[in-house]
């Protein structure tokens, strides 16, 4: 049941695309499984193909990206004989449970996309334990620049947040003070004013 909540969970690290390709796949597996088919369902696995390569055109062609183009170009070319040679007479029982089978393990590489969509997309592992204090402040203001969703929404002023908190760092690493490292570290963060960053105080570094 976990496993499950955690793939719904996923889906909020999809972009548009993604989730729409996701959908027209889930829509063609049940399709298999429930519905009597027209010729006109054949044709969903090339729009999702069509959809992929609009995504990738536009840039999208990290990792999460292409294993979810790998089902949908499995799915394709799974259906792509009925589009030019539909079948006269109904599917048989026989034939529909293969194709689910088939649909199912073309979804694997979706799944596992899902399982690690918030890694791959937006937390990758960060280890700036190697840098000093201003350096780190520097290399996480520079990626939050570019990684945080909410920035542009929010208008936020890296330059002026690196000019702002900089100096802070900068003072916390030539005194040594874990301290004022942490309370500038806290500032800074809070200032983003994101409801996802607790405004608690802690008793210690």
């Amino acid at each position: 049941m976990s496993f499950l909540l955690n793939l719904f969970d996923s889906l909020k690290w999809l972009t548009g695309w993604e989730m729409i390709l996701c959908a027209l796949y889930l829509f063609v597996l049940l399709g298999y499984a429930f519905l009597e088919k027209n010729r006109w369902f054949y044709f969903v696995p090339g729009v999702g193909v069509m959809l992929a390569i609009i995504s990738l055109i536009l840039g999208d062609a990290s990792i999460l990206a292409l294993l979810i183009y790998a089902s949908t170009a499995i799915l394709f070319l799974c259906t792509i004989r009925r589009i030019f040679k539909p079948a006269v007479k109904p599917l048989s029982t026989k034939f529909r449970s293969v194709m689910v089978i088939v649909c199912v393990l073309g979804f694997l590489p979706t799944l596992l996309a899902l399982s690690i969509a918030g890694e791959v997309r937006y937390n990758p592992v960060s280890d700036l334990s190697d840098k000093s204090y201003t350096q780190a402040f520097i290399a996480m203001n520079e990626r939050l620049s570019t990684e945080y969703p909410f920035g542009d929404w929010k208008k936020i002023d890296w330059a002026a947040k690196k000019n702002k908190y900089g100096p802070l760092f900068r003072q916390a690493e030539i005194s040594q003070d874990p301290k004022l490292y942490y309370k500038t570290l806290r500032d800074y963060l809070f200032s983003f004013r994101d409801g996802h960053i607790s405004n608690r105080e802690r008793t210690s570094v």
